[in-house]
């Protein structure tokens, strides 16, 4: 394989394998990875060729920062095969120094992890913040739409700086052609409520939708995870669902609104006034006129001013809070919070103190680079894809590679080319292939990843049940919960037609992960319910619980019926069997 100017690509290890592709370590290429589509994949959106092309040939100039950071990780040479578009190379990303957003916005998360996430402070979040508004301010400044603007897409060092991933997926237009590559993509959670019901693939979207996207990141990085549609509702009958108190812009911060805050969430005072303005204009204004949302810049400028002003509590020296405020808003939390009543342990446990932490990194704002001019010579780009939109129909074949996913021996980061959820990068794709060995591989990577949510379900319900931490616990049945709609919908877009009983397969696992997911929001208001006052009893006499375990009992229905049809093929395939309980 070349790149588009005729130098040679060697690929090294697998990396990792999605619906649409793989990718592999570059050993021609230092410091890049490289993205090969399957020709199914090529075949299925004839305009992918030149997306890739209009990507390469206007690669955002502000990519990269100052200092070398990587704010983007945009597609930088197309790779060839012969006559054929085989896909491209980008920068690789340092994983081992990385993690998804949600690993720092959620406590519980951040405590899960260890490590340096675990010691991230206020003052890293809103570092954080308004690096990630930065990052956003740098595409949509180059006229690009994220698009599908999720937390898995964002990456976040340990000095609180920003990459984000999978941009092969966001809408752009061509300069020279006028041609718009949509978006066709989108996590439910984070597609404002002007977006509901629409076809993404033929959809124009805005700045405006990415701003609604950001002020709810940027509002769970600010407020420990809590998230702006989540809460205590005070109207009749149920609580709507998130895209409809979107829509009538009921967030738990509307002053006299009937969807209130969580007893056990920090307050609003936490954040200055002009920050809560902003996410009224976001949540409020924005929902009857998209434009009013506050842009990126608005973010990061006000976002730096905050930061500028923390304080460190004399008292408690991870807290930090804004200068203006008299006292520390976390102490006076912590000394609101109800106080709990933990049942007895079961044996004596003896408590081994940690080690001493090491130092922290040093905080980095991202340095915006200067704004440069554009080099847009297409001639060669283009000859090559002239060339190539005759050699995806005819000349397609297969790409080399096998193996398990996993990173490189060396241990190596994965890349830019991220799984989400163990399926692959690209949520929201189908394989389109056909073929029933590489439809049972995309599968079989699917369900790798499914296991670590119910891990952490089954961690988190005796917690619960024994009023440990009941507010952490919540938060991580909503990670789950967010978890597993991202995978009903990617079985969802799967193509399993080429196996045996696949599309029963299909439906089966997609009722699995609707009714887990359903599960895991019962047992988040549980946990949310006993954050005030928690007994035994109240754990276990909830209406909620209740709930919760009678879409488990779906859930495992489904999970058995799938696994009765799936493991014949993992037999044919020398796979080891699963059970329910690896889903």
């Amino acid at each position: 394989m070349l790149t588009a100017d005729g130098k040679p690509v060697v690929l090294g290890a697998l990396l990792g394998r999605g619906g649409q592709g793989e990718v592999h370590a570059v050993t021609s290429h230092p410091g890049m990875v490289c993205k090969t589509y399957f020709p199914a994949t090529m075949v299925k959106d004839p305009s992918l060729a030149r997306r890739l092309a209009a990507m390469i040939a206007t690669r955002p100039p502000e990519r990269r920062d100052r200092a070398g950071h990587l704010l983007v990780s945009w597609p930088e040479h197309l790779v060839m095969d012969g006559a054929v578009v085989a896909g491209y190379l980008m920068p690789q990303v340092d994983r081992a120094d990385t993690v998804e957003l949600h690993r720092v916005t959620n406590p519980s998360d951040r405590r899960a992890a260890g490590g340096w996430a675990s010691r991230f402070s206020w003052r890293y979040l809103v570092r954080t913040a308004g690096n990630l508004a930065l990052a956003t301010q740098v595409l949509h400044r180059g006229g690009t739409v994220i698009g599908d603007f999720n937390l898995k897409n964002i990456l976040v060092s340990s000095r609180a700086l920003i990459t984000l991933i999978d941009c092969d997926s966001m809408q752009i237009t061509d300069p020279a052609t006028g041609e718009r590559f949509f978006c066709p993509v989108g996590m439910a959670e984070f597609q404002p409520p002007e977006l509901k019901g629409a076809d993404l693939s033929r959809t124009v979207r805005h700045p405006s939708s990415d701003h609604y996207a950001l002020a709810i990141h940027l509002y769970q990085l600010l407020m420990e995870g809590e998230h702006p549609f989540r809460g205590v509702w005070n109207g009749v009958g149920d609580k709507p669902d998130v895209p409809v108190l979107a829509r009538d812009g009921m967030w738990a911060g509307r002053a006299g609104g009937l969807l209130r805050p969580r007893p056990a969430a920090i307050g609003a005072e936490l954040l200055p006034p002009d920050i809560r303005e902003m996410f009224r204009r976001a949540f409020e204004d924005g929902a009857a006129d998209p434009g009013r949302r506050p842009t990126a810049d608005e973010w990061h400028s006000a976002l730096v001013r905050l930061e500028g002003r923390l304080r460190q509590c004399a008292a408690k020296t991870e807290h930090w809070y804004d200068g203006r405020q008299p006292d520390c808003p976390w102490c006076a939390h912590e000394n609101r919070r109800p106080a709990q009543v933990p049942l007895p342990p079961a044996a004596p446990t003896m408590i081994i103190p940690p080690p001493a932490a090491p130092p922290f990194p040093p905080l980095s704002f991202v340095v915006p680079a200067p704004p440069q001019r554009r080099r847009r010579s297409r001639a060669a780009v283009l000859a090559v894809i002239a060339v190539a939109g005759l050699g995806i129909v005819f000349g397609g074949r297969a790409l080399a590679g096998s193996g398990s996913g996993n990173s490189s021996a060396t241990g190596g980061p994965l890349g830019a080319y991220t799984q989400q959820s163990g399926s692959g990068a690209d949520s929201g794709t189908t394989t389109g292939s056909s073929d029933p060995k590489a439809e049972a591989v995309a599968l079989r990577k699917l369900l790798a990843g499914s296991k670590a949510d119910r891990k952490s379900i089954l961690r988190a319900i005796p917690d619960a049940r024994s009023c440990g931490d009941p507010s952490g616990d919540a938060q991580t049945f909503r990670t789950a919960q967010s978890h597993r709609s991202t995978l009903r919908d990617q079985v969802s877009s799967l193509d399993l037609s080429a196996l045996d009983g696949g599309p029963q397969m299909k439906s089966e696992l997609t009722d699995a992960f609707t009714a887990s997911a359903e599960a895991d929001g019962h047992y988040a208001d549980w946990a949310d319910g006993l954050s005030g006052s928690c007994s035994r009893s109240s754990a276990d006499d909830s209406g909620d619980y209740a709930a919760a375990f009678s879409s488990s009992q779906t859930a495992d229905k489904h999970k058995k019926a799938f696994v009765t049809l799936w493991n014949p093929i993992c037999q044919d395939n020398g796979w080891p069997a699963i059970t329910d309980l690896d889903i």
